[in-house]
């Protein structure tokens, strides 16, 4: 009697069919270094933190004051509050109700960190946050923009000033003293295409300048300050999709795709669920963010209008990340993520003002059920033929708590409905035998099976095989 694995791992690949075997959803799981699936770490209250008066758009790190930074939108979008938290010290608000105070801008704000300072820029004037975390307009008449970046002692912005200025990347004077002193013949272009500058970003002190249809790395240059060096004919859809990878950069580019770059050539990784991207109505919201917490390394892209959430995870494949509410999946509340390196900590902004962090012991989202769920394609074993399904063998954690949580196993045969989901327990504290059998469940030749998790327990789903035997044709 053979036995082969069921392979319940995050998967998802939209493009292809079912039929041929291909994972249509894996919604809110992670897989470990040996293959165990999971739940997604969940989200925890960050006490240090008060909530906001409103949704928190961005969070960075001011490492001269070693404070965190948030920028909360309220009743006037147009001068966000700005707040901040010094480690050891507490909890402040940074603005006050002085418009020169607040960050100007309804886009979604970029921090940058320097050596001496905190920029914030959100689509107009940049902020500064000095040392003692005072805030005040940068002087010298900087240009209004989209993005910022700290780099070879000097700060840049994408100059949208005017038409005519639109594509040019500005910058200071270097040092403490010439932070506020912006020459108008200081800058450059990204030049490989006449395309719009999207945003701009450092990396390994190489100045990445995103295009609308090409992608042109800067280095430091010390007669003409900034240099251009390679280009990419790929551009970037969203301002805000760029998530920094170690030495790479990955991002959603202008065909759709979910690609990663050294500078040097680049890889698309979304060709798994690109039927689904192809759906995305509005791709310009998209934002990035990299949870690499615990073994779980996962680069992250949330559509706010369309309201989903897609998780790639390195080593692991494609899933979905959403909450649950009223017995369905919800857009993920989060709004913004910065990973505080001092404090190992990656802290969160909710659309509702709160503050957490991702943390891989929370169970659910500050009390909100996380529901796991994994569907595979259909699986026929290598062949048509009948096979009898003699024994489904799952080895799971078990014997957490006093109540015994459970999964939900479920399968159809056809592309008719599942079936009703047969109920695996987890075992009350003391139950420890990690093996439950489901014996018996009848007749195929190619089925597709379920897997659903929404207890709040540490759910592990080491290995799912299946016992069967062939029957006749």
């Amino acid at each position: 009697m053979p036995t082969e694995p069921i392979n319940f791992g995050p998967q998802q690949a939209s493009g292809d069919s079912p039929l041929a075997g291909a994972a249509p959803l894996c919604m809110n799981v992670v897989v470990d270094g040996m293959g165990a699936v999971r739940r997604r770490p969940g989200l925890s209250a960050y006490s240090q933190v008060a909530t906001m008066p409103g949704e928190v758009r961005a969070i960075g790190y001011f490492g001269a004051d070693n404070a965190a930074l948030f920028v909360s939108y309220d009743e006037d979008q147009e001068n966000s509050r700005i707040y901040a938290l010094k480690y050891g010290v507490g909890f402040s608000e940074v603005s006050d109700s002085s418009t020169s105070t607040r960050l100007l801008g309804t886009a979604r704000p970029i921090i940058a960190d320097s050596k001496n300072d905190a920029f914030i820029i959100a689509g107009k004037a940049p902020q500064r946050i000095r040392m003692g975390l005072t805030s005040e307009r940068l002087a010298g008449s900087p240009p209004v923009g989209n993005s910022i970046a700290s780099i070879a002692s000097r700060v840049l912005i994408d100059d949208r000033n005017s038409k005519s200025t639109r594509g040019q990347i500005r910058w200071c004077d270097p040092g403490v003293t010439g932070i506020e002193t912006w020459d108008e013949l200081e800058f450059a272009e990204a030049e490989a295409r006449p395309d719009e500058l999207v945003r701009i970003a450092e990396n390994t002190n190489e100045l990445w300048a995103f295009g609308q249809t090409t992608t042109q790395i800067f280095n430091p240059d010390p007669v003409s300050v900034f240099a251009p060096g390679r280009a990419l004919n790929v551009g970037c859809a969203a301002t805000h999709s760029p998530i920094r990878v170690d030495d790479s950069f990955a991002w959603l580019d202008n065909q759709k795709r979910f690609i990663i770059s050294d500078g040097r050539g680049y890889q698309e990784l979304s060709g798994g669920i690109a039927d689904t991207l192809d759906g995305i109505t509005t791709v310009s919201d998209c934002y990035g963010f990299r949870v690499n917490i615990g073994q779980f390394d996962c680069l992250c892209w949330t559509f706010p209008t369309d309201g989903r959430t897609f998780v790639y995870q390195q080593g692991g494949g494609w899933a979905q990340w959403s909450g649950y509410t009223n017995g369905r999946y919800q857009p993920f509340a989060l709004r913004s993520h910065h990973y505080v390196d001092t404090q190992d900590v990656h802290l969160v902004g909710l659309e509702s003002g709160r503050v957490a962090e991702f943390d891989t012991a929370a169970t659910t989202d500050l009390g909100d059920t996380i529901k796991g769920e994994v569907t595979t394609g259909f699986i026929n074993r290598g062949t048509d033929a009948t096979k009898e399904c003699n024994v489904v063998r799952l080895v799971l954690k078990r014997g957490q708590a006093t109540t015994a949580p459970v999964l939900r196993v479920s399968w159809r045969d056809d592309l008719g409905a599942f079936c009703r989901p047969v109920t695996v327990s987890l075992g009350t504290r003391g139950d420890y035998v990690h093996t439950v059998e489901l014996r018996s469940l009848g007749t195929y030749r190619a089925r597709q099976w379920k897997l659903e998790m929404s207890d709040a327990a540490d759910i592990v789903v080491a290995r799912v095989e299946e016992d069967f035997s062939m029957g006749a044709n």
